[in-house]
């Protein structure tokens, strides 16, 4: 069931609109090119914790834009960082519908995972429906399907709160987020943001901080839906804390790199004959 939802009903899903909507909508894929910035702080299972990500964003033509993300982690003394790119079709009124590949690289363990999927928004009035999918190719752990779905609720044209999960083979984990943008007249682009996840293997998190939309003046919803799609570094980094958080490291690695992290358990003796 993982496998089906995770990577064939949003890659089709993405397909389907792309190629059976009409390139007609009301206003273009991507309102003018603009620039984000997010930085956030907190813990993740009492480690201190922080990401930041830049995400630009532009338009390649009335119905489709273009986003590129860079970005990096750190968790419990290691880090990570990462690249992502989208392209999408959109229609600011009805939905979102591209494909995205992210790679991420984590210190510690040299560990390396690239992805390739599928995105989907449905705008639905003060409510967006967010869906992506696809399959993961990685080192140190298996190849695997991963998934993600949210619903977000516009409270108001500029606060929005988030319920979700992500998952793949090694982890699932869910989520639940709040937005603000603030409105002021120094900082038309300023907003506070802060979010809760918990997962597998006793995985928690808590994490806040603030994002900055550089560009035209907008309603946080606007920015959303004519400005920039979900971020897809952001869930992947998340996947690998959860994943550093719970891994074990063998043994040969401990002996010739310091590393925060539990040693495998050698393997049981075998059963006396």
């Amino acid at each position: 069931m993982r496998f089906v939802f995770g990577l064939r009903t949003p890659l089709a899903a993405a397909a389907f609109v792309c190629l059976a909507v009409p390139a007609l909508a009301d206003g273009p894929a991507v309102s003018a090119t603009n620039l984000k910035v997010t930085a956030t702080g907190g813990s993740i299972m009492d480690e201190g914790a922080w990401s930041g990500v830049a995400a630009l964003t532009a338009p390649l033509g009335p119905s489709w834009g273009f986003q590129g993300e860079v970005g990096a982690s750190g968790f419990d003394d290691d880090s990570s960082w990462g690249l992502a790119a989208h392209v999408f079709k959109r229609d600011p009124d009805s939905y979102l519908a591209g494909l995205f590949a992210a790679y991420a690289h984590e210190d510690d363990f040299g560990l390396e995972v690239t992805r390739i999927g599928g995105e989907v928004e449905f705008y639905l009035d003060q409510v967006t429906l967010l869906f992506h999918g696809g399959y993961q190719f990685a080192d140190l752990i298996d190849d695997s399907a991963f998934g993600g779905a949210e619903l977000r609720w516009y409270a108001s044209d500029n606060f929005a709160l988030s319920v979700g999960g992500n998952f793949d083979d090694e982890s699932a984990i869910g989520r639940a987020h709040a937005e603000w943008l603030i409105g002021a007249d120094a900082l038309p682009g300023l907003a506070l943001r802060v979010e809760g996840a918990v997962g597998d293997d006793d995985f928690d998190s808590v994490m806040g901080g603030l994002t900055y939309y550089f560009g035209p003046d907008a309603s946080l919803k606007d920015r959303h839906r004519k400005q920039d799609p979900d971020s897809a570094l952001f869930h992947l980094f998340q996947s690998i804390d959860a994943q550093r958080a719970g891994a074990c490291v063998p043994a040969p690695i401990v002996l010739n790199k310091s590393v925060n992290a539990p040693t495998c358990a050698p393997p049981p003796p075998p059963p006396p004959t």
